[in-house]
């Protein structure tokens, strides 16, 4: 059903909250902390080339091996490079857009390299909160055609658009490698 589809959707906003950080999801205190130690960092990327979102978020990861989270930084700055190439006033990433691509590199990472153990894991976080949220909605398990979309709810002006841009960079760095994935052509609807 759509409500199940819009809960799964929610399962998996709090399944990318806690592989990046967050301790306890349904903690409004602990997202709330979580977003405004991010929100503090400069914004841009240190003198050896990483996000100060991304080294704020290395020592908090989960399930995220340091090399992958570097490399994850590193595709994102190289795209944002390319949306910049033509541009005459260069865009500098918001830390909640920087969050964003991280998410979305983790999510065609594990979407593309294993998405059969990538769903067990969502499966078994599903399971976890469904056991620990007693009184609220429960959340449907994921099914691996569940896994080939991924959308953003964002706020207006946050740069939506502009993560979109990205995020097409990002499908396309990922396709390359999967034959099954690569698109013969890409309809863009805003």
């Amino acid at each position: 059903s759509d409500l199940e589809k819009f809960q799964c959707r929610l399962a998996l906003v709090d399944y990318f909250r806690y592989v990046f950080g967050i301790e306890d999801v349904n903690n409004p205190e602990a997202v709330r902390s979580f977003y405004d130690a991010l929100q503090s960092q400069r914004q841009g990327y240190n003198t050896e080339g990483r996000s100060y979102v991304a080294s704020v978020l290395e020592g908090c990861v989960r399930n995220i091996q340091p090399k992958d989270l570097l490399r994850y930084d590193e595709n994102i700055k190289r795209h944002t490079e390319k949306l910049n190439r033509h541009r005459a006033e260069p865009i500098t990433l918001k830390y909640f857009q920087i969050l964003a691509a991280l998410m979305t590199e983790h999510y065609l990472d594990r979407f593309t390299s294993d998405a059969d153990t990538f769903l067990g894991e969502l499966n078994a976080f599903v399971q976890e909160q469904n056991d620990i949220r007693t009184g609220y909605k429960y959340l449907p398990a994921f099914e691996l055609d569940d896994l080939n979309k991924l959308a953003f709810w964002m706020a207006t002006g946050s740069g939506k658009t502009l993560v979109m841009h990205l995020n097409y960079y990002q499908y396309l760095d990922y396709a390359s490698n999967h034959p099954d994935l690569q698109p013969d052509n890409i309809l863009l609807v805003t």
